[in-house]
């Protein structure tokens, strides 16, 4: 209980309503649930199953990625006003879709065949110029601090929007822990100095074992266990 009191303010599970085995937990624990529309499937009668104790609702799952929501601009745009009505009913701010960095294989994978989700933002914005949004949702998956800063920065300057980073991490399976300590370092240290970061979720709390690509030295849990991994407490620190 101490540490989620210390630092979690709020969670998602790519979903309008939260999980009832968390859901108790979570809000008596203040943390407060955020709804998101996963895809165009999502919004059949979302008005009557997204979570209402939350002030923010947020939209497409990386959109620009053939296989996940796979909503391309234009469609996203047309769908909008049905997310900013449901929004309006409950006084919710709205978050992007939440483009994201596509990685190596964008020329097969991503939308625009590129490996940041700029072309894929353009055009949606370029399409909803009146839409009703309120900050830019994001995820990038890299151990390269370089690539992280410059990502984030540039859809900082290019949009000119506060940024939430609902999903990052540095794939790791099969490497040191010294890997992902020094990443989330220096990570935590870009993301807590740089006010248009509004908030950022570390993925994820524990992995299966056999996970090939990110590995469980992400895991800010122990295995079989409430408490912190080495890399949990960096996080909460």
């Amino acid at each position: 209980k101490q540490w989620y009191q210390r630092r979690v303010r709020g969670y998602y599970n790519w979903a309008s309503l939260p999980d009832p085995y968390t859901a108790t937990c979570a809000l008596n624990l203040g943390m407060e649930f955020v709804p998101m529309v996963w895809g165009p499937g999502s919004l059949t009668d979302l008005n009557l199953t997204v979570w209402s104790d939350s002030g923010y609702i947020v939209g497409f799952n990386e959109p620009n990625f053939y296989a996940q929501s796979n909503v391309n601009p234009k469609q996203a745009a047309a769908l909008w006003p049905q997310i900013e009505a449901i929004a309006k009913t409950r006084n919710m701010k709205i978050g992007s879709p939440s483009a994201s960095a596509c990685g190596p294989n964008a020329t097969t994978d991503c939308y625009g065949q590129s490996w940041w989700p700029t072309q894929w933002f353009d055009d949606f914005f370029s399409n909803c110029s009146n839409c009703k949004i309120d900050f830019l949702t994001t995820h990038i998956y890299t151990c390269n601090i370089t690539q992280f800063t410059d990502y984030l920065t540039t859809l900082i300057n290019r949009y000119k929007m506060k940024v939430w980073l609902t999903e990052f991490s540095c794939p790791n399976a099969g490497q040191s822990i010294d890997l992902e300590i020094n990443f989330m370092k220096q990570a935590l240290a870009f993301l807590e100095l740089n006010p248009q970061i509004e908030r950022y979720a570390w993925f994820g709390t524990r992995l299966p074992l056999d996970d090939n690509w990110l590995g469980p030295g992400v895991d800010l849990l122990q295995n079989w266990s409430s408490q912190l991994s080495q890399i949990g407490v960096l996080y909460n620190s």
